[in-house]
């Protein structure tokens, strides 16, 4: 198509948008309504992508808010629930917090694994993928990506494996607390005596904890959000890997942060872990993912978002860091 025939098309799909708009069924006005931003785009027809990127940001708030007045669920069979109570309970056996969270920081079955939802995501495909055109939204209501089904499939696969991985972290630390292991002074014991940080962090996480166990979940995830990144960049430091070159496309010298190239680079991962590596950056950094880290930071969280779920999974991740770090005195010659 020649770009007056893009606009016609784009004109006729407005209208489409429209149309659905009017009938409340604002699902499919979204989508109309990104056919159209594209063609517009495809045309350079400044107005009308200015027009189009305003009803879809409109109507994929308004679609969204219409799905969650429904409730969906899959059912689980008595066999995978055995499986996952086996799960959680090797995970909370022992008799002291210690133990318990040695295990947990060791568990396969928490962290995703990329491989799997490569697999998967190339194995299943449904057959909507063959039939429609797919769009990615981000949590602003923002288009994201636009026909690339395979990206956006690869990242949903993973999005089901980080559900279930959050759902076993609130089971085990559901049962740990019902215990009476999980609590402010246990945590802080054990992290003390791995004898990592400096008093400033420790008093930072006890501050998180004490917020948390008081119930105020927006405080404590404040605190704890930028203390995950702190405690991957000071380990890092401790490891002798470069924590500078990946502050930015360039070398720098100032101090460095957490960023996607750093979480995907050959060091990093074979150090932490690929699949660890890609658990933070999926979290914390992915654009189209959860974007914690960027949420917090800009003031962009929700109160809904700051809850038991999303301070397990950062408690879990500062856990992880720590139980996988062993110090040792250095011998003098």
């Amino acid at each position: 198509m020649n770009n007056a025939q893009k606009k016609t098309k784009a004109d006729r799909l407005k209208k489409q948008a429209l149309a659905a708009a009017g009938s409340c069924e604002f699902l499919g006005a979204s989508f109309y309504a990104a056919q159209a931003l594209k063609l517009y785009s495809e045309a350079g027809n400044k107005t009308g992508v200015t027009q189009l990127k305003k009803l879809v940001i409109e109507y994929n708030k308004k679609a969204e808010a219409n799905f969650q007045t429904l409730e969906f669920s899959i059912p689980i069979d008595e066999k995978t629930r055995d499986e996952l109570q086996n799960i959680i309970d090797g995970l909370t056996q022992a008799d002291n917090l210690l133990d318990n969270l040695e295990r947990l920081s060791k568990s396969r079955v928490i962290v995703p694994r990329f491989a799997t939802a490569q697999k998967n995501a190339k194995e299943i495909v449904p057959i909507t993928a063959q039939l429609v055109t797919h769009m990615g939204i981000g949590n602003d209501g923002h288009l994201t990506s636009f026909d690339n089904f395979e990206n956006d499939w690869l990242r949903d696969n993973y999005g089901f494996q980080m559900d279930l991985s959050m759902k076993l972290l609130n089971s085990v630390f559901s049962e740990l607390i019902t215990k009476g292991q999980l609590n402010q002074e246990n945590i802080m014991n054990v992290v003390v005596r791995r004898q990592i940080f400096h008093s400033e962090y420790l008093l930072k996480l006890e501050a998180a904890l004490e917020r948390r166990f008081a119930g105020d979940y927006f405080s404590a995830i404040h605190i704890l959000t930028p203390l995950v990144e702190k405690s991957f960049v000071s380990l890092s430091n401790l490891l002798e890997l470069d924590t500078f070159t990946y502050n930015s496309k360039t070398v720098s010298t100032r101090n460095s942060n957490m960023s996607p190239d750093m979480l995907k680079s050959n060091e990093y991962q074979d150090m932490w872990g690929d699949d660890f590596c890609i658990m933070l950056n999926f979290f914390l950094l992915e654009p189209n993912a959860y974007r914690f880290r960027h949420k917090v930071a800009h003031g962009e969280i929700i109160m809904s978002e700051c809850n038991f779920t999303s301070f397990n999974i950062l408690l879990f991740f500062v856990i992880k860091m720590i139980m996988m770090i062993k110090i040792e005195p250095k011998i003098k010659s």
